[in-house]
């Protein structure tokens, strides 16, 4: 069975399923530390299904966003170990397109936090939802900058001994950072939540229906690694040249039927203005047989 998440993705449940309800809203003080931290509160930046995220500061200083997990979850061993090896994973991924960590601990109370990077800017998929209501596309300059810096970042999860695969690469999880001294953008892959180890099994399939790979619609766990990721980063690149997911349906079932034939659109049937050699590049991406990608 399916269950969607915040985010959009879904997750086939295993064995256990947690029937909980988050609480609609959780307040911290406003200028006040967090409990047992000396992180102080500036604001609220949103709340998903599990976490709060605020804009925090230390010693007026460093800024940055602290990810707490609210208290009905935090409560839970498993969850908190889930959330805890998020950071972790994250920690050890140091590099200028990954989002970076700044701190993680235990509040006085014991929920698990972790701080990370405080980013400027928007989701990619927000940015592409801007271009799309002004009804144009975005240039090959920019699409390549983007589809560079994030497999850069990719690169440098996928060469961590041992090799992590995300998993979830889509729109969502990639950050145009905009910092202070520039008015260029930096690409900072983001949320390793569902992040797993190449090897490693998991009885949990993973993913958002548009950006996930054959393997991953078959449930095979065995087939997951680092060209997943490849895969996922393809369908975001035709997705910007084209303002179409590779994969439309009107259900998930629809979505995964085209996915594990292999029956997706080449970028300039779509879109002709499309450079060729872009849409060698998606195609070489979204190959079906990942030994071809």
């Amino acid at each position: 069975m399916w269950q969607r998440r915040s985010g959009g993705e879904l997750m086939r449940e295993g064995p256990k399923r947690l029937d909980m309800k988050a609480p609609s809203a959780i307040e911290y003080p406003i200028g006040q530390p967090m409990p047992g931290t000396k992180w102080v509160v500036r604001g609220k930046l949103g709340q998903g299904g599990m976490g709060i995220v605020l804009d925090v500061v230390k010693e007026e200083l460093i800024r940055g966003a602290m990810k707490v997990l609210l208290p009905p979850f935090a409560k839970l061993p498993e969850l908190a170990a889930k959330f805890l090896e998020e950071v972790r994973v994250t920690a050890r991924l140091q590099h200028p397109n990954i989002v970076q960590v700044l701190a993680f601990d235990r509040l006085s109370d014991g929920t698990p936090f972790m701080v990370m990077e405080r980013l400027r800017g928007w989701t990619l998929r927000a940015a592409l939802r801007e271009t799309r209501q002004r009804g144009e596309l975005w240039t090959a300059a920019n699409t390549y900058a983007v589809a560079a810096q994030a497999s850069e970042g990719l690169y440098r999860v996928h060469s961590h001994k041992p090799s992590i695969v995300h998993r979830d690469v889509k729109p969502e999880n990639i950050f145009l950072h905009r910092t202070e001294a520039s008015f260029d953008s930096v690409v900072k892959v983001m949320d390793f939540g569902v992040a797993a180890v190449v090897g490693e099994r998991d009885r949990q399939i993973i993913g958002t229906p548009r950006y996930m790979a054959p393997e991953q619609v078959e449930a095979d766990n065995d087939l997951i690694d680092t060209r997943t990721d490849i895969y996922g980063l393809g369908a975001i690149l035709f997705e910007i040249l084209t303002s179409h997911p590779p994969a439309s349906g009107t259900s998930v079932g629809d979505v995964f039927s085209k996915i594990r034939a292999g029956n997706l659109p080449r970028a300039r049937e779509l879109e002709p203005t499309v450079p060729r050699a872009l849409e060698a590049v998606c195609s070489k991406a979204l190959e079906r047989d990942r030994n071809n990608r």
